[in-house]
């Protein structure tokens, strides 16, 4: 079980998204990508909704056939190079925001956001990534 990187290029991955109906939290609109992680034996999808920049923390989301699971925000920090393929990455995930109807599922939501930050690496890039830890804060139900 691991999430993989997949392009949204072609006609049948674009049906699988729209019938994710995902908004994103940064635009109100429509989740619209050319990429996303997904773990197929569990048809679990990571998406990366937008931010990373000095203001703005990275935005992910959690999602599976049902709608978003999670969101979650988070910055990275790291060490090394990209040329030399060792950056050694900490994820600090600031916030966390669970449905209240998926309360009883937080802590396998957790660890299956633990799993795709992993599986992320830095900015996507597995084959640069030597290590990832990933912080993460107490869930909020909203």
């Amino acid at each position: 079980m691991t999430f993989v990187c997949e392009k949204i290029d072609s006609a049948e991955r674009v049906a699988e998204l729209q019938s994710l109906s995902l908004i994103s939290p940064l635009t109100g609109d429509l989740w619209k990508a050319s990429r996303w992680f997904v773990d197929r034996e569990r048809r679990l999808y990571f998406v990366v909704f937008g931010g990373g920049g000095p203001e703005i923390p990275f935005v992910f989301g959690l999602a599976n056939a049902n709608g978003l699971l999670l969101e979650a925000h988070a910055r990275e920090e790291s060490t090394g190079e990209y040329h030399q393929k060792n950056i050694e990455l900490i994820w600090k995930v600031s916030k966390v925001m669970i449905p209240k109807s998926s309360a009883s599922a937080a802590d396998l939501l957790l660890s299956q956001l633990r799993e795709a930050l992993t599986d992320y690496g830095s900015l996507g890039d597995t084959e640069a990534t030597k290590s990832v830890k990933v912080e993460l804060p107490s869930p909020k139900f909203v």
